[in-house]
């Protein structure tokens, strides 16, 4: 049982292991019996769950609502018909019927069909929601080498200016960028054209934006961005005055020194100050220059090729205090420039002390130095100048100036007129205030209210798009409000068609219906209208049932149609019969299961003993060992029993029973009460008294099926179909009854895909067993460290008795 690595019998020479193990054997002889017993309740749950399945498959089969073709507790079951439906003698389209089981056979007309229709407001088509049109233009900006991109459905391509069009006009501009998109995406995808001096673009149909292509010249330009010559800590508490003393250490390019610090200070200004001075007692003047940045000490190198790092002194809370963390480092401001990009059309920006410098390219350049002249000039009233030190990028002149390199912002789509990310379609998401139309709502005291269907909508600049659609959807005015992006448009309709549904709109306080979603009447409802048998009708839906039959008009007809209906005994009683042979499968299934006799002489195999075996010897024994395992089942005995007598009770209201048509018992004692058709006279009665056999099996009882206390008047009042679903729903029901059960066999043993699968009757037995055998192999542990513990001593006394023995034949050998 144990582990545990023992080494015994080294003084004793007895096989200690050996002995152990058979007094184990007689010690697990109980595990075994335990886990035997689990086995069994695991085995005859699986046997409970194939019974429940089988259930199941009849139950899905002849009394599944979903399926009323083969619902046999409908009396569309019964009603199986072949029926036509012809236009001038050649079938057609314009309708299909579906005869339930209550339609009549016979011979019908129906003409001068119009379809009904739902009502249907839509976004005016001279209201565009979804161009885009910029607003001040900038073409001084608009340089070559400068570019935008272009995302069209999902694909985004990047668009380059190939001139400087400061001096073009705003129709050359367009003509340009209208030649790269139709290059890009295809003619006609995206039309640009000229709106009283600025950009419209025109995609309906498709989903555009246009947003900036972002700069990244730094890298090429070998910085990181944002990377500069200082380094900032971390916010410092002034709450109480800062006195402390201590030391840290400042590394120059690789050459460290040890700085005293002290600090008696009430603010950052004089905390700076004591800062500048020790480190500059340290070090030296003009290395390092302490300002502050709020109440945060910044440290800026001067020369900006050196690299400085600021490591922990002998006390590690001295540069914890100045807000740095051991190692902060200020990196080498110097680079090596890829130059072989093209420099035209590129920008990057330069902060000195707080002052930006946008660095605009408009050349290419050979060398660096070219580079550096080119940025020399753009930094007009600074004192800190570019350079190039072997063969590397750096800034000379600086006096303690923070200098920063960073990617600057791209303004190009600016400049077109329009704003980054702006997208042709509307983002359901915004709020009414920030929405892409919201310049054209009229907001009183910041709501908007209309009317649908005489019920008032309120709403405020804070909800969103998708807030007024989802509240308008869900309320009872029977509407569907919608966006679609490809049609640019808003459609507002009713959910049913017909004059009853038809839709009125309004808007109270503001214009949010009529002038900003442009909403207008494209159809009115209307009711379906047609002749039948002459007669002229209407309907509010194209959807409708007359005498049994199922109408779905799909197209208008002026044309009389002919419809034929006739009765098709053949399949109903194959239906019939199909049901009869499903009952008996299950009536046989689980006679076996209640007859099989049980072997004992067969017990589940332990572990040990299926190691000693093959794998077919372990299937044939254990086909054995589960035989009988439902052997006389009460349960089971119970479902049989009131499935026969469900058959066979009387049907109140109903003069006939299953063997007036032709259906009973088999006289075979052996067939254990499977049933046998007559097929002439059932045949005879399905054509003599169609209703009454419907009756027989589909009658329904008024007493519902959760009205446990009124059981027997409902049994007796309701079909033999709908008595056997109840059986089945009481045995394998998945809802929970008014006392919060499932159905019997699922309490009782579960069934897979659904909760009782693991909390069941069953499963909580087997738990307990599993319990029972984790204490037993607690125990047999322990008993068996005892036992280990036993033969250790005896070998120890063994081993003494060894000694002495031996010591004693030494003296005596000794005294002769």
């Amino acid at each position: 049982m144990s582990d545990l690595l023992r080494i015994t019998g080294m003084a004793s020479g007895l096989d200690t292991e050996a002995m152990i193990d058979k007094l184990m054997k007689a010690e697990r002889i109980t595990v075994d019996k335990v886990g035997q017993e689990k086995t069994y309740i695991e085995w005859k749950r699986d046997a409970y769950r194939d019974i429940a399945n089988v259930l199941r498959g009849f139950q899905d089969e002849y009394f599944n609502l979903l399926k009323p073709e083969n619902n046999f507790t409908s009396t569309s079951a019964f009603g199986t018909f072949d029926s036509s439906v012809t236009l001038n003698g050649v079938d057609t389209n314009a309708i299909s019927i579906n005869p339930t089981g209550s339609a009549s056979p016979g011979n019908y007309t129906i003409g001068n069909i119009t379809l009904a229709e739902k009502g249907i407001w839509s976004t005016d088509d001279s209201k565009s929601i979804s161009n885009m049109i910029g607003t001040g233009l900038n073409k001084a900006n608009l340089k070559q080498g400068k570019s935008f991109n272009i995302k069209l459905d999902g694909v985004e391509k990047t668009i380059t200016l190939d001139k400087d069009y400061s001096t073009e006009t705003t129709e050359t501009l367009i003509s340009d960028l209208q030649s790269k998109l139709d290059s890009s995406f295809g003619t006609g995808n995206i039309v640009l054209s000229n709106d009283g001096g600025n950009i419209k673009i025109d995609s309906v149909g498709h989903n555009l934006q246009i947003k900036s292509t972002p700069n990244t010249y730094v890298s090429d330009l070998g910085f990181k961005n944002n990377q500069s010559n200082s380094i900032t800590g971390t916010t410092i508490d002034f709450t109480e005055p800062l006195n402390f003393t201590g030391k840290i250490k400042i590394d120059i390019n690789g050459t460290e020194t040890e700085v005293d610090i002290s600090v008696n200070a009430n603010d950052i200004n004089e905390l700076s100050t004591q800062i500048q001075s020790n480190i500059d007692t340290a070090i030296g003047e003009g290395n390092i220059k302490v300002t502050n940045d709020g109440d945060k000490l910044k440290f800026v190198s001067h020369d900006t090729s050196d690299e400085i790092i600021f490591n922990s002194g002998s006390t590690d809370d001295v540069i914890k205090n100045l807000g740095l963390s051991n190692g902060a480092k200020i990196d080498k401001l110097e680079s090596t420039v890829n130059i072989d990009i093209s420099e035209i059309g590129k920008e990057f920006n330069i902060n000195i002390d707080g002052t930006d410098y946008n660095i605009d390219l408009s050349d290419d350049f050979n060398d660096v130095s070219s580079l550096v002249t080119e940025i020399n000039s753009q930094l007009t009233d600074s004192s800190i100048s570019a350079s190039v030190l072997n063969g590397k990028l750096v800034f000379l002149g600086t006096n303690g100036e923070e200098i920063k390199i960073s990617n600057s912002k791209e303004n190009i789509v600016d400049d077109l007129g329009f704003t980054n990310g702006q997208t042709n379609t509307i983002n359901i998401n915004s709020q009414l205030k920030d929405a892409k139309f919201s310049e054209n709502i009229t907001f009183v005291g910041n709501e908007i209210s209309f009317t649908i269907n005489n019920e008032n909508f309120t709403f405020n600049d804070t909800d969103t798009i998708k807030d007024v659609i989802d509240t308008v959807n869900k309320s009872d005015v029977g509407v569907t409000l919608k966006y679609n992006s490809v049609t640019d448009e808003f459609q507002l309709e009713s959910k049913e068609t017909g004059l009853m549904n038809e839709v009125s709109l309004s808007d109270n306080t503001g214009n949010f219906l009529t002038g900003v979603l442009g909403l207008v009447q494209d159809q009115s409802a209307k009711d379906a209208s047609f002749t039948y048998n002459g007669v002229t009708t209407n309907r509010s839906s194209n959807t409708f049932t007359i005498d049994g039959v199922e109408f779905n008009l799909k197209a208008e007809e002026a044309g009389e149609i002919n419809i034929s209906i006739n009765s098709n005994v053949d399949k109903t009683i194959e239906k019939i019969k199909g049901f009869v042979e499903k009952y008996n499968e299950v009536i046989t299934k689980i006679n076996d299961e209640l007859g099989e006799k049980r072997d004992r002489d067969y017990r589940p195999l332990t572990d040990a003993q299926k190691k000693e075996m093959s794998e077919k010897e372990i299937e044939l024994w254990e086909e054995k060992s589960k035989s009988g395992l439902l052997r006389s089942d009460s349960i089971l005995q119970k479902v049989t029993y009131e499935m026969r007598r469900a058959l066979y009770d009387k049907v109140e209201g109903v003069d006939i029973s299953l063997y007036d048509i032709g259906i009973k018992t088999s006289s075979n004692y052996l067939d254990k009460g499977k049933l046998v058709i007559d097929e002439a006279k059932l045949r005879q009665s399905l054509n003599d008294k169609p209703e009454e056999v419907k009756s027989l099996f589909a009658k329904d009882s008024n007493i519902d099926y959760e009205d446990s206390s009124n059981r027997s008047i409902r049994y007796k009042s309701q079909g033999l179909a709908e008595r056997l679903n109840d059986i089945l729903k009481d045995n394998i029901r998945i809802t929970r009854d008014e006392n919060g059960r499932k159905g019997i066999l699922l309490e009782k043993a579960g069934i897979e895909g659904d909760v009782t699968e693991f909390k069941n009757t069953m499963n909580d037995k087997i738990n307990d067993y599993k319990d029972r055998i984790s204490e037993l192999l607690e125990d047999l542990d322990a008993k068996e460290n005892y036992y280990y513990i036993m033969f250790s001593r005896m070998e120890k006394a063994l081993s003494q008795m060894s000694a002495q023995s031996s010591w004693l034949n030494q003296q005596m050998g000794g005294g002769m």
